[in-house]
């Protein structure tokens, strides 16, 4: 092009930014630069989601001052473009300081804020920050309202997670898959089972993830046979199982103490190729030392190619009862040998194992948990 001004540069900085070239836009808005071509907002905002992209906070800090020099800082855009790039660089401080400043605030400001608290794991600020949303009266978006119902989730706040639902089905998203999800969670966590399941049959198609959050929840809150039935329910609808589930059935097998039905779960992990998976294989053992079988259990163990600390002490489990309680000590000390440093749980077991064998003998030195 023989003349290149900022239209054309901003052109070519978006369609970069959208296939996730976010270095090559902060190159060549120097150039543009060097040209001579001043930015206005709409390249601003651009050379702004190629930093938060490549999470450039410092070339972030010289577009802010050239927002300043420019004269497009209160431009609602340029402001959210700001509070998105500070708050992905861990910079909350900046971020709510530019966000106080803005004098107009869309959903976009809002959600960029809150997704800075989420990823900061700080569930309170995003209640807060939802709270003075709600009361600027903006339509709040799916992505506002799975954020507010995981930090309701989080600190087991059902007012707040009621009105997040009640909002959620105002704007027409209660059917979506993620946010149901969300929802299935804050129900679960509060231990409302009855709601949890409502919500669940709402979700149309419900995913692995809404499967595996029901199941948790029936098991959580002790209803074990129909925890097993969904399971069965999720197989014939042609929906495969994932580690997660896979685990949580294994549980919910556990609690059952049906031997049979154990094996049954044990021969679905091998069909689906999970055998190799540690979480798997140590949920398998606690299920068998759960229900005393014992041979099963070591026989999982044995076949590990490698072990943590949870393997020994799903192993260990197993040592409490009056058959195999004189397995306990040799178990511990062989987990000593192999490097394994024991915590609270190591300990409350191989002490049950003891107090079983009357057993005041064995010498368990004082170790850092």
């Amino acid at each position: 092009m023989p003349e290149r001004d900022v239209v054309s540069w901003t052109a070519l900085f978006s369609g970069l930014v959208n296939e996730g070239y976010g270095y090559d836009v902060l190159d060549l808005y120097c150039s543009m630069k060097k040209d001579g071509v001043l930015p206005n907002g709409h390249c601003l905002v651009t050379a702004l989601k190629a930093c938060s992209l490549s999470l450039d906070l410092f070339f972030g800090t010289l577009l802010h001052g050239e927002g300043v020099k420019v004269g497009v800082l209160l431009d609602v855009f340029v402001g959210s473009s700001l509070v998105d790039l500070y708050a992905k660089c861990g910079q909350m401080e900046l971020a709510e300081r530019v966000f106080l400043f803005m004098d107009k605030k869309n959903v976009v400001s809002w959600n960029a804020l809150l997704n800075g608290y989420a990823l900061k794991g700080d569930a309170g600020k995003i209640l807060n920050l939802f709270q003075g949303m709600t009361e600027s009266e903006l339509r709040c978006s799916k992505f506002t309202l799975s954020n507010v119902l995981k930090s309701c989730t989080y600190l087991v706040n059902l007012t707040w997670g009621l009105i997040a639902h009640s909002l959620v089905i105002k704007t027409g998203c209660e059917h979506d898959e993620f946010v149901g999800c969300c929802l299935l969670d804050m129900y679960s966590k509060c231990g409302l089972a009855e709601d949890t399941l409502k919500v669940f049959k709402r979700i149309q198609e419900p995913n692995i993830v809404a499967w595996s959050a029901m199941i948790d929840c029936l098991d959580e809150q002790g209803q074990i046979q129909e925890a097993a039935e969904l399971f069965s329910l999720m197989r014939c609808k042609g929906v495969s199982p994932n580690q997660h589930t896979f685990a949580s059935i294994a549980g919910v097998a556990a609690n059952l103490g049906d031997r049979l039905y154990c094996e049954g779960v044990h021969a679905c992990i091998l069909k689906h190729g999970f055998e190799s998976e540690i979480i798997l294989s140590n949920a398998l053992i606690a299920m068998y030392m759960k229900i005393r079988s014992v041979q099963n259990g070591w026989q999982v163990f044995k076949e590990m190619s490698f072990w943590n600390s949870t393997s020994w002490n799903s192993l260990l489990s197993g040592s409490h009862n009056g058959k195999t309680c004189d397995r306990g000590p040799s178990i511990f000390h062989k987990m000593l040998a192999e490097g394994f440093k024991p915590d609270i749980c190591t300990f409350t077991s191989i002490l049950r194992s003891c107090s079983n064998l009357l057993n005041i003998n064995l010498d368990i030195k004082c170790m850092p948990i």
